[in-house]
């Protein structure tokens, strides 16, 4: 079973494909269903009004279950911050060169695989481990 959302972009901030979530169902509020954020839309459309645009996501409900049929509206919310393998890291310790993120280890600027940010963090798949210490703030 697949939900389909239109978010507004304000609510943009922090999602990326993979993420953990829970559904409910309006008709069911008592069942929550376990489920995972799939695809975003590429493009986004006009909202409520022209400055504020749209952006179709799709989620996957984990399970089978004869409540889940189609047409049921329902409530998803996602678990931002819920990055398995990956670190976090202040964001201001990112530093960005030539459009490129990374961090400066001892002043000396590495590139980082950056999956999301966040208002304060910076959640990096590749690049840092556990342990390496990263300058906060500067120029690259």
């Amino acid at each position: 079973m697949r939900v389909r959302v239109k978010l507004n972009q304000s609510d943009l901030v922090g999602l990326t494909v993979g993420l953990p979530a829970d559904v409910t169902l309006d008709a069911y509020p008592s069942r929550r269903y376990r489920g995972r954020l799939e695809r975003l839309s590429p493009v986004a459309t006009p909202g409520m009004s022209d400055k504020v645009r749209s952006v179709l996501a799709q989620f996957s409900v984990e399970g089978r279950d004869a409540t889940l049929t189609p047409d049921l509206s329902a409530a998803v919310d996602v678990h931002i911050g819920a990055w398995p393998q990956a670190l976090t890291l202040p964001r201001q310790a990112v530093v960005w060169k030539g459009g490129a993120p990374g961090v400066r280890r001892a002043g000396q600027w590495g590139a980082i695989q950056l999956v999301a940010l966040t208002p304060t963090a910076a959640v990096v798949s590749g690049g840092v481990a556990i342990g390496d210490e990263v300058d906060v703030g500067g120029e690259p």
